[in-house]
């Protein structure tokens, strides 16, 4: 039996680093899952872009204003990213098909969406 879902990851403005490292080692497990096509990875979208693939993510401040930056990479290049200062939230939301069955699992993209207000 399949099941397709949605794996939301917030970043907020106010977040301090342990919450964004428990969120960055968790994204990077699911990017680096193998898929039912046997690859890694994960196309990145916007509603203005599209991507190629992204194998790793990481989220680091700027020192001079202690802004956080997301960023997508494939292979080691930039692939995306977003800088936390525009928003409140910004949100990375991986559409999943999963097999309950087996495990088997194909991650279709992930979406990046950015917020002026926290959502609830």
């Amino acid at each position: 039996m399949w099941s397709n879902y949605t794996k939301t990851f917030a970043f907020r403005d106010c977040f301090d680093g342990v919450h964004v490292e428990g969120n960055v080692e968790a994204i990077n497990k699911l990017l680096n899952t193998k898929q039912l096509d046997d690859e890694v990875g994960v196309f990145i979208c916007t509603d203005l872009i599209n991507t190629t693939s992204a194998t790793s993510f990481e989220a680091y401040t700027l020192e001079d204003t202690g802004e956080w930056v997301l960023q997508f990479y494939f292979d080691g290049s930039t692939v995306a990213a977003v800088t936390v200062d525009n928003f409140k939230e910004v949100q990375l939301q991986f559409e999943i098909e999963e097999n309950l069955d087996n495990g088997d699992m194909s991650i279709h993209h992930c979406t990046i969406k950015g917020f002026k207000e926290y959502q609830r």
